[in-house]
C-alpha cells in the first residue's frame, strides 16, 4: 500500500511537471487586472476569480470612477458641494458656514451698531435699531433735528441728541421762539390808554388826544370827534437842515392828515422834504420853497407850513397806512431870480399831524365861517349879517361849494382892530400886513378866517414886482382849525374891487377859500422867467386851460369845480363831515 501511494505521488509529481511546461497558458487571476487610483486586486479563493480592492473614494472594476461625495447633498441652505476624493467640501452661502453649511454666521457678533443702537442678526446681514436722534445703518449719523429749522422769529438753532435749543432773539421766549414776551406786562397806560404788546417793546394806545409813552401829557390840541393827533416835538435838525425820518402809523379808516411844521424864525422856511409809505413816494425834496413834481404837491412857508395829504385822487393814499417823514428848514434868499437856501440847525423842530377820520353814511361837509371887517371899508361885523353883499356872498359859496358838497356851516362876524392894516400892501413874512391881520385871529372862535379890507397889493417872492390882486389865502392850504392866528390863518379880500355885485364878490370868496383848503390854480399865468409858465394843478379831472373853472387864475374865471376838486375840499380839516342832526347857526 505504501507503493501504490508512492506511485500516486509519483503520479501527481509528474502531472505538475507538466503543468509547469504550460505556464503561459495559466497566468494568476489577477494578472489580467489593472486597478486604477491605487487600488489592489485580490483573488477570491472560492471562485478562484480576481477583483479590486479600491482606495476610500474610488469604486468601479478597475476602481476607474472616482464616487460623488456630494450626491447626497451633504450642503445645507443654498450651499455649493464641491466633491474630492472620498470627501466634499461645501461652499456656504453668504450668512452660512460649517462643514455642511448648518451654522448661520452672526452678523451681530461684532457689534456693528454705533451710539447704542441695538443689532438684530438677519441671514447675511444685520438690521440697527436707532436710538432717538441717531439714523444710518449702523445708527453712525445723528440726526440734524436743526434741519427742519423749528425755530421761529429769527432765533439760531443749536442741534442735539434727538433734541434742538433754539436761542431766541430779544422779545421771544419759548421752545420756539415763537411766544413773544408780553411787554405789557406791569405796564400801566394812564388816562384810558390801553397797552399793545410789541416786539421787545410796548406802545400805549392813548385816547383823547393824550400822549407819551404812558399816555401821560395831556393833548396838545383840544379836538372834536372825528380827528385824531400825532407830534414830534424838538427834532434835532441836521447838517442839511433836515429832521431824521418820522415814522407814522394812521388809525383805522383816516381819511387825509395834515402836517405842520414850526420854523425857527418868522424869516425861516419849514416844510416836508421828504413823505413815503412802503409802495409809492409822495413827497422828495423842493428846489424852491416847493415841490410841483411831487405826487403830493406841498409849499414851504415862514412861521408854520401846512401840508394836506392826499391833495389830489391821484395820490396812492393809504387809509390805514404807515408813512415815513421828514421835514426841514431853512433860510431863503433870491438873487437875479434864483433860489439860495442855508439850512438852519440851531434850533430844533417841531412836526405835529392832525388826522381827519372818516364818518360812515358822511359824503358832504360844511365850512364854518369868520368874517371880519376892517373899518376902512365901512362896514362892522355888527352890520355884517344883514348887509346884501354878505348875504349874497353866503349864497354865492353855498352855491359854489356846494356843487361838491361843501356848505356854509356857522358863520361868526368880528371887527378888525383899527390900529391893525386896514389896507394890505405886504404879503411876505409874518411881520407882512397880510401876516399880521392873519394873526389878529388868535382866541376866536374855531373856523376859516375871511378878512375884508381896502385893498391888496401882493407881493412876489420870485421877482421884485407887485401886484394889485381880488383876493389871496394865507396859504395852500391853509393851516387847520387847531392852529390859533399863524401869520397863515386866513383869507383877504379887497372889498372895492369886488364890489361889481355880490357874485364877484362870493366867486372871490370862493376861489381864495380854494387855495386855502388846498387847490391850485387849474393853470396858472404866463409869468416869463418864473417857474410858474404854463403849470396846472396835479388833478387829473381838471382841463387846462378851462376859464369855465374856479380855480383859473384870473378872475374872468367861471365858477365850475371837478369831483377831482372837491375830492381835496373834503379833505381839509376845516371841513367838518356833516352828520344827520349837524344843523349849522347862521
Amino acid at each position: 500500500m505504501k507503493q501504490a501511494f508512492l506511485l500516486v505521488m509519483a503520479a501527481l509529481v509528474l502531472s505538475f511537471v507538466g503543468c509547469t511546461d504550460t505556464s503561459e497558458q495559466l497566468s494568476h487571476p489577477c494578472d489580467a487586472k489593472l486597478c486604477e487610483n491605487g487600488g489592489q486586486c485580490v483573488v477570491l479563493q472560492e471562485t478562484d476569480t480576481s477583483q479590486c480592492d479600491c482606495s476610500p473614494g474610488f469604486e468601479g472594476p478597475l476602481c476607474e470612477v472616482n464616487i460623488n461625495d456630494c450626491a447626497s447633498q451633504p450642503c445645507q441652505n443654498d450651499g455649493n458641494c464641491l466633491d474630492g476624493i472620498n470627501t466634499f467640501q461645501c461652499m456656504c452661502a453668504p450668512g452660512y458656514k460649517g462643514d455642511t453649511c448648518t451654522e448661520e454666521i452672526d452678523e451681530c457678533a461684532e457689534e456693528p451698531c454705533a451710539n447704542e443702537g441695538s443689532c438684530t442678526d438677519r441671514v447675511a446681514s444685520f438690521e440697527c435699531d436707532c436710538v432717538d436722534g441717531f439714523a444710518g445703518p449702523t445708527c453712525e449719523q445723528n440726526i440734524d433735528e436743526c434741519a427742519s429749522e423749528p425755530c421761529q422769529n429769527g432765533g439760531i438753532c443749536a442741534d442735539g441728541i434727538n433734541a434742538f435749543t433754539c436761542e431766541c432773539l430779544p422779545g421771544f421766549e419759548g421752545l420756539h421762539c415763537a411766544i413773544n414776551v408780553d411787554d405789557c406786562e406791569g405796564v400801566v397806560c394812564e388816562n384810558g390808554g390801553s397797552c399793545v404788546d410789541e416786539v421787545q417793546a410796548f406802545e400805549c394806545d392813548c385816547i383823547g388826544g393824550y400822549e407819551g409813552q404812558f399816555c401821560e401829557i395831556a393833548p396838545y390840541w383840544d379836538l372834536p370827534e372825528g380827528y385824531s393827533q400825532i407830534h414830534f416835538s424838538d427834532q434835532v435838525v441836521e447838517s442839511d437842515g433836515q429832521t431824521d425820518s418820522l415814522s407814522i402809523q394812521l388809525p383805522d379808516h383816516s381819511m387825509s392828515f395834515t402836517i405842520l411844521t414850526e420854523s425857527a424864525s418868522d424869516d425861516t422856511y419849514s416844510g416836508v422834504v421828504k413823505l413815503a409809505h412802503q409802495t409809492s413816494i409822495l413827497v422828495k425834496g423842493y428846489s424852491t420853497v416847493w415841490c410841483v413834481a411831487c405826487s403830493n404837491r406841498v409849499y414851504a412857508s415862514t412861521d408854520v407850513a401846512t401840508a394836506l395829504v392826499p391833495n389830489s385822487p391821484d395820490v396812492n393814499y393809504k387809509n390805514k397806512g404807515k408813512y415815513s417823514l421828514g421835514a426841514a428848514q431853512h433860510k431863503v434868499s433870491v438873487y437875479e431870480g434864483m433860489f439860495y437856501k442855508v439850512p438852519v440847525t440851531e434850533t430844533p423842530m417841531d412836526v405835529r399831524i392832525l388826522v381827519k377820520h372818516e364818518l360812515d353814511g358822511s359824503s358832504t361837509g360844511r365850512l364854518d365861517l369868520n368874517l371880519w371887517f376892517t373899518e376902512a371899508i365901512g362896514v362892522t361885523a355888527a352890520e355884517g349879517p344883514e348887509n346884501p353883499r354878505i348875504v349874497g356872498m353866503l349864497a354865492t359859496l353855498d352855491e359854489i361849494l356846494g356843487s361838491v358838497g361843501v356848505t356854509v356851516g356857522t358863520v361868526s362876524y368880528f371887527d378888525v382892530a383899527p390900529e391893525l392894516p386896514q389896507t394890505v400892501t405886504s404879503t411876505l413874512g409874518a411881520d407882512s400886513d397880510l401876516g399880521v391881520l392873519f394873526a389878529s385871529t388868535a382866541g376866536v372862535t374855531p373856523g376859516t378866517n375871511i378878512m375884508f379890507v381896502d385893498g391888496i397889493v401882493k407881493e412876489s417872492l420870485e421877482k421884485p414886482t407887485t401886484g394889485i390882486v381880488l383876493g389871496i389865502a394865507g396859504g395852500i392850504p391853509g393851516p387847520p382849525f387847531v392852529v390859533d392866528g399863524s401869520s397863515h390863518s386866513g383869507v383877504a379880500i379887497s372889498w372895492p374891487d369886488t364890489d361889481a355885485g355880490s357874485d364877484l364878490l362870493g366867486a372871490t370868496a370862493a376861489h381864495e377859500l380854494g387855495h386855502y383848503l388846498g387847490l391850485f390854480h387849474t393853470t396858472e399865468q404866463e409869468q416869463e422867467g418864473t417857474t410858474l409858465s404854463g403849470m396846472h394843478d396835479p388833478i387829473s379831472d381838471t382841463p387846462e386851460n378851462d376859464k369855465t373853472n374856479l380855480m383859473w387864475w384870473a378872475s374872468e374865471g367861471g365858477v365850475t369845480l371837478s369831483p377831482g376838486q372837491g375830492f381835496v375840499l373834503m379833505r381839509h380839516p376845516n371841513v367838518r363831515l356833516k352828520q344827520p342832526d349837524d344843523i349849522p347857526s347862521p
